[in-house]
């Protein structure tokens, strides 16, 4: 296993996506979910690269919640379903980052707290998380 400090420092660096899922969790369970408990579940799972590139957002969120859950691509002006939940994709000068929706298009959560690409950038896609089962 990778050592506390460099897990830290990859999800810091390039772990946006990887926590607004965690976060999408986090709020259907009402619960909190340990980050390097979760980091290692993806990784072994098969669902994320160590880098915290995303590989199968619907595997993560099935670690955590019942039933079988697929993420998929959407466009920037997609409207989620009800029982859809929204991350947004945002850009600014090459750099990209991920935010939780709040189902309207509007940022709920920012992992990086208030991100400049989300400030000054525009919202180019986004990563619809549904239960399939």
């Amino acid at each position: 296993m990778t050592a506390p400090q460099r897990i830290a420092e990859a999800i810091g660096k390039e772990g946006c996506y990887f926590l607004s899922l965690l976060r999408l969790a986090e709020t259907e369970l009402g619960d909190h979910i340990d980050l390097l408990d979760a980091y290692g579940r993806a990784i072994g799972a098969g669902a994320m690269r160590e880098d915290c590139y995303i590989l199968d957002g619907g595997a993560i969120l099935e670690t955590y919640l019942p039933g079988a859950w697929a993420v998929t691509h959407e466009s920037a002006d997609y409207k989620p379903k009800p029982g859809e939940l929204e991350i947004l994709r945002y850009d600014l000068a090459g750099a990209s980052h991920f935010v939780v929706g709040d189902g309207s298009g509007r940022v709920a959560f920012d992992p990086y707290g208030d991100s400049r690409t989300v400030r000054e950038g525009r919202l180019v896609s986004k990563r619809i998380a549904r239960r399939v089962a």
